[in-house]
């Protein structure tokens, strides 16, 4: 088989080009063999001998896929459509197939675009959103920053302005409180335990100083970790630059240079006991853009229970029995080849 050919489970990908090169892998972008709509797909390729990362990875699997099954293709998040877990020697090689995303991330997009009131508007509205709907869906990202959040222009042919749309990525550190439905830990409460006892990560540029305080967080603290990520977010669209500070240093930058995104900006960097959810932020936000409520019904679309769908019932009820019948039952783990499980020791 050609070199420029990856074949994973039962399909073969040839590779188009090199789309980014990391510390633990590649993203190539690459077409189905077989296919004839010339539809790109995007392939992560990491080979690691640490069982840390490989731990990550699967997560991300995991979350990947749950998101892409129960929501459907305009869902502000990466879509997974395949993966696999290689064990050669003492190396794990993960694969996994993603939709191909032709755009640019929200830092390259910041460096080469005036970054205007509306236009932070449009972006950070979508952000908020996105967060809202995983939040509400009992995940939390942990690892928000522009790099990764894509932006994507949808304007096909001839557009009078940009249509732009965010997409988040990277979920390898994320916390999924649905996961204990699908994946094999000896317990339900080791998915508790992965989500508020391992607290410090993420990227030190937009972590929540409290990860650093902080041993064992509530897992409502947890996507409150989230809301400070998207405060320094904000805060480098509005103000260009990033802060090293504490809660205290970015308030009283944002006092002495006040804009008409302050309000927002101070609500976000308040302590974690005092930090509005993302749903309360998005109801600060429609008043700070005084948004009537037929508005709010027609265009916002804030990623209500009502809005997303699933089986004939809604997302968001952690209680819910699996057996029962109201969520599929969704084949999370990737196949694994090669022989044992990919734990290097």
């Amino acid at each position: 088989m050609s070199s420029r050919v990856l074949r994973i489970n039962d399909d073969d990908y040839e590779i188009m080009g090199l789309i980014d090169k990391g510390t633990f892998g590649r993203v190539f972008k690459v077409i189905k063999v077989g296919e004839y709509d010339d539809k790109f797909y995007a392939i992560k390729v990491v080979k690691t001998r640490e069982n840390g990362l490989i731990d990550y990875l699967k997560s991300e699997i995991a979350t990947l896929t749950y998101l892409s099954r129960v929501l459907d293709k305009t869902a502000p998040f990466v879509r997974i459509y395949d993966s696999q877990i290689l064990k050669k020697g003492n190396e794990c090689i993960v694969l996994m197939v993603t939709e191909y995303l032709s755009g640019q991330n929200l830092y390259d997009f910041i460096e080469k675009h005036a970054m205007t009131s509306q236009l932070i508007l449009t972006m950070f509205r979508q952000i908020l959103l996105a967060v809202n709907m995983l939040h509400q869906m009992n995940i939390a990202h942990r690892d928000l920053k522009l790099e990764n959040i894509m932006v994507v222009d949808d304007c096909s042919y001839h557009c009078p302005t940009p249509v732009y749309r965010v997409v988040l990525i990277d979920f390898g550190m994320s916390c999924n409180r649905n996961l204990d439905y699908f994946l094999s830990f000896p317990d339900r409460s080791e998915v508790s335990r992965r989500c508020t006892e391992i607290t410090k990560i993420g990227t030190k540029v937009t972590m929540d100083p409290v990860l650093g305080v902080k041993t064992d967080l509530t897992f409502s603290e947890v996507k409150a970790t989230d809301l400070w990520s998207l405060g320094v977010i904000l805060f480098r669209m509005v103000y260009g630059e990033y802060l090293n500070e504490s809660s205290g240093g970015y308030i009283n930058y944002i006092r002495n240079r006040v804009t008409k995104f302050s309000p927002i900006l101070e609500s976000l960097f308040q302590s974690i006991e005092k930090r509005e959810s993302a749903s309360e932020i998005i109801d600060r936000f429609k008043q700070f853009l005084g948004l009537s409520q037929e508005y709010d019904q027609k265009e916002w679309r804030d990623g209500s229970l009502l809005e997303i769908r699933l089986s004939g019932t809604t997302i968001g009820d952690d209680s819910r029995d699996m057996k029962s019948g109201m969520l599929p039952l969704i084949p999370l783990r990737p196949r694994l080849t090669g022989g044992g499980k990919c734990l290097l020791s």
